[in-house]
């Protein structure tokens, strides 16, 4: 199979992939904004985009760290290595509870004032919260040893 074949090939199943990953995403969306209303899948939504921000900069930090891990490790340099992972895990514990005392300052404001949450949803909501702030501290957390992992 020739080089222009395989890329044709190769692109339209990327495009395939692309239509059905929609389509599924618009039907589940209508599905789940008719079971959970309005209010209810704003909030829903809202914890969702927190969540997916926290993946991102998770995957950042863990490709920052494993790019030092796996250049020490080319050079065969264990104790740079044990070295090196032992300041990632302090820096990502610091910016764990520094993440946390500001993810909890945002919670406070957020439900005093900014968003409008439905009084008999507001402790729900103020749960899922804070479930979403204990995550995201056990994420940035674990960043070091994914990035173990990952070298």
């Amino acid at each position: 199979m020739s080089t222009v074949n395989r890329v044709l090939k190769n692109s339209g199943f990327l495009y395939a992939k692309m239509a059905i990953t929609i389509f599924i995403s618009l039907y589940t969306t209508r599905l789940v904004l008719s079971a959970l209303g309005a209010s209810d899948f704003g909030i829903f939504f809202l914890v969702g985009g927190i969540i997916a921000m926290m993946g991102f900069v998770n995957s950042g930090m863990a490709t920052a760290t494993q790019r030092f891990m796996s250049y020490n490790q080319g050079k065969g340099d264990k104790q740079t290595q044990i070295q090196i992972f032992n300041v990632s895990l302090i820096v990502h514990f610091v910016i764990a509870i520094i993440l946390g005392l500001i993810l909890w300052l945002v919670g406070y404001f957020l439900f005093e004032g900014i968003l409008n949450i439905p009084i008999e949803r507001i402790e729900s909501a103020k749960f899922i919260y804070t479930c979403l702030v204990i995550s995201a501290l056990f994420t940035v957390m674990t960043v070091p040893y994914e990035a173990v992992l990952n070298a």
